[in-house]
């Protein structure tokens, strides 16, 4: 696994690349991460020892792509740890059965 720099994305917090799977992991800035496996493996190269690349353009153009198959793993607060998400999420629970 290597991990990606993505300091000047505006879209994408957070890039993970598995190359020996064919598999990136990418969080956008909104909090949800997503899973796209299938992804070129010489594409993956190309990110890791080119950091000069847009990310977001590399993500567009490489992973929603045919024959790229793409799964929601999930979402974290970009603002938020996970302590503090899940007590929101029970805060909002416990006021829901009131």
């Amino acid at each position: 696994m290597k991990s990606i720099k993505c300091n000047k994305s505006s879209a994408i917090q957070g890039l993970w690349t598995y190359p020996l799977e064919g598999k990136v992991t990418v969080q956008y800035t909104n909090g949800n991460i997503y899973s796209y496996s299938g992804v070129s493996r010489r594409a993956m190269f190309s990110i890791i020892t080119n950091d000069s690349q847009s990310i977001g353009k590399w993500v567009n153009h490489n992973c929603k792509t045919k024959g790229v198959t793409c799964e929601w793993t999930g979402y974290e607060t970009p603002w938020m740890s996970e302590e503090e998400t899940l007590q929101v999420l029970k805060e909002v629970e416990d006021l829901a059965l009131v």
